[in-house]
């Protein structure tokens, strides 16, 4: 976290100063009614969402900063349900779907938002984000919470916030996407400097998160360089999460000439580790899992950065996928070049799974990219699958081409519906012989998939 500019503290006082000054604030204190509020918020919630915007955009590292400025009453509770929400979407999660960590930031906001003289409307705006924060914390947490608040009437809102479905994991998991998916427009992702391999463990997932997503979007990202050159100057060598931040910076930004100098300094300490080879594999298909847009230029720049001359193992898969990505993956001598490097090596190996991400990841984006009017495009390009699932004879990656496919299958059946119309046929034709020549599915269930589904007779 970084101190917030003064330019933007200007900004934001010149913006409370104005709330305190208003005839808006004035009437709404007069007569003490919550629709009164709405115009306060309508007015000056956009000029603060402004700032907010810049300081992401721009300076994302001071978001904690300006988060805590709007803490301040005198800003009479504008903008608080939104940073709440932030603050709960940021906390990183274990396998239990439960923060990591204590959520201190969700505390300071929850415990502004439940002291504020506007309680009464800003919690008509706030029970889901609160329902889903209780939710990922601990039980411990949520008393110790409690206990800091003397209002019987909000500890008892609280308290119905706090549902026993969420003890069921799938519930909790699935209420949770269901309300990350309000925040996907959203820039409020930010990071701070671990201090401590200790620190790095516990924010690892969140800053890597920070930099994929940073790198990925439109926003300034220069401001970002003293950061990362902070990172990669860092003494956390003997860490075992810092080389997954080694492999997401080396990835995804274009470093200058001193710090490329700086990497390497760092991979070569990393590289020490008598588990390397198999850590930096691992890492590598987590971030290839996690992020199907990884591309052959990512690998290229990373590869690029190590260097060209001959080094361990995981440099030579770099190597190869450059070659493959630069000779065009759907060409037979790439794919052969594939074939070469896959047969070397056993069939789970963790190169071996690296090279079938690496591809299925690039037939997910290529089927997720047709319309449906481009069903000509995926006939063509089957003869690509087939080679590939000859390459590699692995059933996982088959069962995951399938649900790729079938999804896509579907999408058509959804729009050509007319059964003699030729285009129908034509899938039909296709697909029906395909997907059971590729052991996809055998020729009972793929019939079943282009019949219809009789509706139910309603009595008379």
């Amino acid at each position: 976290m970084l101190d917030l500019d003064q330019k933007y503290l200007t900004k934001l006082n010149d913006i409370k100063v104005s709330i305190q000054h208003s005839e808006l604030l004035s009437a709404y204190l007069d007569e003490e009614e919550d629709e009164l509020y709405t115009p306060l918020k309508e007015r000056f919630e956009p000029q603060i969402e402004e700032v907010y915007k810049e300081i992401a955009s721009k300076h994302p590292l001071q978001l904690i900063s300006v988060e805590k400025e709007l803490l301040d009453p005198d800003y009479e509770g504008l903008f608080l349900p939104r940073i709440l929400g932030y603050s709960v979407m940021r906390g990183q999660l274990n396998e239990s779907v439960k923060y990591v960590k204590p959520q201190e930031h969700f505390k300071d906001i929850l415990l502004a938002l439940c002291n504020s003289a506007n309680f009464d409307v800003l919690q008509l705006r706030s029970g889901k984000t609160i329902e889903i924060g209780f939710s990922l914390s601990s039980d411990i947490w949520i008393t110790n919470l409690m206990n800091e608040i003397s209002n019987k009437k909000v500890r008892l809102y609280l308290e119905g916030l706090k549902l026993l479905k969420y003890r069921d994991q799938l519930i909790r998991l699935t209420s949770y996407k269901g309300y990350k998916k309000q925040f996907s427009n959203f820039n409020y992702l930010t990071s701070s400097l671990p201090t401590s391999c200790a620190d790095l463990t516990l924010n690892e997932a969140s800053l890597v998160e920070f930099l994929v997503y940073r790198s990925k979007s439109t926003y300034e990202s220069t401001n970002l360089e003293p950061f990362i050159n902070k990172i990669l100057s860092a003494d956390f060598t003997s860490c075992n999460e810092y080389l997954k931040l080694l492999l997401v910076i080396g990835l995804y930004f274009d470093l200058t000439e001193e710090n490329k100098v700086v990497f390497n300094k760092q991979w070569v300490k990393v590289g020490k580790a008598e588990d390397f080879d198999s850590n930096v594999f691992i890492e590598f298909n987590n971030l290839q899992e996690n992020d199907s847009d990884l591309s052959g230029s990512s690998v290229e720049r990373l590869h690029n950065v190590l260097g060209k001359e001959k080094g361990d193992e995981f440099k030579k898969y770099l190597e190869m996928i450059v070659e493959v990505e630069n000779g065009g993956y759907i060409n037979e001598g790439a794919a052969e070049r594939m074939r070469t490097y896959y047969n070397g090596h056993e069939g789970l190996s963790l190169q071996n799974e690296a090279s079938r991400i690496f591809i299925f990841n690039k037939f997910k984006s290529f089927i997720e990219k047709l319309q449906t009017a481009d069903f000509h495009e995926y006939f063509e390009f089957n003869s690509v699958f087939v080679n590939y699932m000859k390459i590699f004879s692995n059933e996982k990656f088959n069962q995951n081409l399938k649900a790729v496919l079938l999804k896509y299958v579907r999408t058509l059946l959804r729009t050509y519906t007319d059964k003699r119309s030729k285009d129908y046929q034509d899938i039909k034709k296709f697909v029906q012989p395909s997907f059971v020549d590729m052991g996809l599915m055998n020729e009972k269930s793929v019939k079943e998939l282009f019949k219809s589904k009789r509706k139910p007779r309603t009595a008379k």
